[in-house]
């Protein structure tokens, strides 16, 4: 007893706004873009939760910090370049990999 295949999950994605859909146009990056975009993202995301977590620290600590708020920034800062650096390295070597697995012509 053969049974017939399930249906095709089908979207519908209907606009319902007052006005015209908005235009669209997809932007290319090239690939050093793609990179410092993916680190810049990376760096600040990483200052961000650096930053609270210090503020978290030096909130329930008794003993305030030399620098205080400024302070904390500014290790975040430092300490956020780490992430930064090691997401910088990793999409260089995606790029290039992609790069290779287009245009094996071009490995020399």
């Amino acid at each position: 007893m053969t049974s017939a295949p399930p249906e095709p999950v089908k979207t519908v994605i209907v606009d319902r706004g007052a006005g015209p859909a908005p235009h669209v146009r997809p932007v290319l990056l090239g690939g050093l873009q793609v990179v410092l975009i993916r680190t810049l993202r990376t760096y600040l995301q990483s200052v961000v939760g650096l930053f609270i977590a210090a503020a978290i620290a030096q909130s329930s600590s008794p003993i305030v910090v030399a620098g205080g708020i400024l302070g904390a920034l500014e290790i975040a800062a430092v300490a956020a370049t780490a992430p930064a650096i090691v997401a910088a390295l990793q999409n260089t070597i995606e790029l290039l990999a992609k790069l290779d697995a287009t245009a094996p012509e071009l490995r020399g």
